[in-house]
């Protein structure tokens, strides 16, 4: 099989969520968060001429990646849309049924170190964070239009802080000034109302700020709920779906949506048979090892899990 070049991006738990899928040479996998193809490049490794894999982004990057150097994989297919479109967009293939889904969630490391698309909290630019380009919403629209109330929801429930509003008092204080264009702008901002003791621990200070905005503009959250959910009902027997997360609520989404089929409605005690469609496969390390920790740091968040359907 072809090299491909990597950009020197390292795909997070490579070999783990990988070997996790359990590929069968001739079947069907969907890369749902394709980026630089890592994964992707590792699962067609795998499979034969008759298997196939049709991987998903947004990104127009990672589609002219994928047409510089995917493109000669004629058993691979690129579909520029959201994941969470997954089945509407497989059912253009006529493809109802699948051996396998990946999905790598969360803002990619090319987006994160590319500092025009706004998402780092450690590089200058303006504020963007959109995975789509060509989506209106950004994060500019998110910080200067967004009322108090609705900064200070967002802040609350997709940054899990506890107390936003001096922040938020903040950032409306600057924004009747002059509209707040830029990352660093906004990490100064965050920065006054931040009490030195939380400035100085190992975890940046801004981070959860920049991941609230983050998932108001992409709608991450309503995105995974419905991928996931579909992805379910598209699995084939013995065909499973391995995830990657990166934080709480992107874990709490993947339990919730396991939980109807991997739980019994009917009470233990009525005498009938409660088996289930579906079973979570035991992986271990769920988290990364140090020797990947050593290649790609920001494995260190990242939990893999594993369901499989066990029965039609």
């Amino acid at each position: 099989m072809n090299n491909i070049n990597s950009n020197k991006h390292i795909s997070v738990r490579l070999e783990d969520a990988v070997d996790s899928l359990n590929i069968q040479k001739d079947k069907i996998y969907v890369d749902c968060t394709f980026g630089r193809g890592g994964h992707s490049f590792e699962i067609l490794k795998r499979l034969s001429s008759k298997g196939k894999l049709f991987v998903f982004d947004l990104d127009l990057d990672a589609k002219k990646y994928f047409d510089n150097n995917f493109s000669k994989f004629k058993n691979c297919f690129f579909i520029q849309d959201n994941f969470k479109n997954l089945k509407e967009n497989l059912a253009k293939f006529d493809i109802s049924k699948v051996d396998g889904f990946l999905f790598d969630f969360g803002v990619s490391s090319p987006m994160l170190d590319n500092a025009n698309r706004g998402f780092s909290f450690k590089l200058d630019a303006r504020l963007d964070m959109r995975m789509n380009q060509n989506q209106e919403l950004s994060a500019y629209e998110v910080i200067n239009n967004y009322s108090k109330e609705k900064l200070i929801q967002i802040f609350w429930k997709y940054g899990e802080i506890r107390n936003p509003v001096p922040v938020v008092d903040e950032i409306i204080k600057y924004r009747s000034n002059k509209p707040i264009e830029t990352t660093l702008e906004l990490v100064d901002i965050i920065r006054k109302r931040t009490p030195i003791k939380i400035q100085r621990e190992k975890k940046h200070f801004a981070r959860t700020y920049f991941q609230a905005i983050r998932i108001e503009v992409n709608d991450e959250l309503n995105s995974i709920r419905k991928a996931l959910s579909d992805a379910l009902n598209m699995l084939s027997k013995n065909g499973r779906i391995v995830t990657i997360s990166f934080h709480s609520l992107e874990e709490k989404e993947i339990k919730n949506t396991y939980k109807d089929v991997l739980e019994s409605k009917i009470p233990k005690e009525v005498p009938i048979n409660n088996s289930f469609d579906f079973k979570i496969i035991k992986i271990k390390p769920k988290r990364a090892s140090s020797s990947e920790l050593e290649e790609n740091n920001r494995t260190r968040s990242s939990f893999l899990k594993v369901i499989e359907r066990v029965n039609e």
